[in-house]
């Protein structure tokens, strides 16, 4: 029962942040690796809220990895779990400010973006990763 639960806070807590229609369309995972505390997150995190829109029915998850703290860091092995990550919580697990494209099929990042790319480049790089 406690599985099941967690289970479905999972999918309350994520629903909002995914954006591809189903997991079959599906063409890019785009994992922010978050913490409430981080510098770098607050100037990431506009960026890819400005973006996200506009890939919307586009085959891109959006999805969220928060290392806050202890719970949060435990959701988001449970949340690893369920997208077939586990590898990438466990190497960045702790680790915050980055945006990790990751193609869905092989479960390999393809692209690491950090704080400091602009919000053109974050759509232009996702651009270039459905094509």
């Amino acid at each position: 029962m406690k599985y099941v639960m967690s289970f479905i806070m999972i999918l309350l807590i994520s629903f909002p942040a995914m954006t591809a229609d189903t997991p079959e369309e599906t063409e890019l995972i785009a994992l922010r690796m978050y913490a409430d505390w981080c510098g770098k997150c607050k100037t990431l995190d506009p960026k890819v809220d400005e973006v996200k829109e506009e890939f919307r029915g586009k085959g891109v998850l959006f999805a969220v990895f928060d290392q806050t703290d202890e719970f949060a860091q435990e959701q988001s092995v449970l949340h690893a779990g369920l997208l077939g990550l586990e590898h990438v919580q466990k190497e960045f697990g702790g680790m915050t400010g980055l945006l990790l494209l990751i193609d869905p099929e092989t479960k390999e990042i393809t692209e690491r973006i950090t704080h400091t790319v602009s919000a053109d480049e974050i759509r232009n790089i996702i651009k270039t990763k459905l094509n």
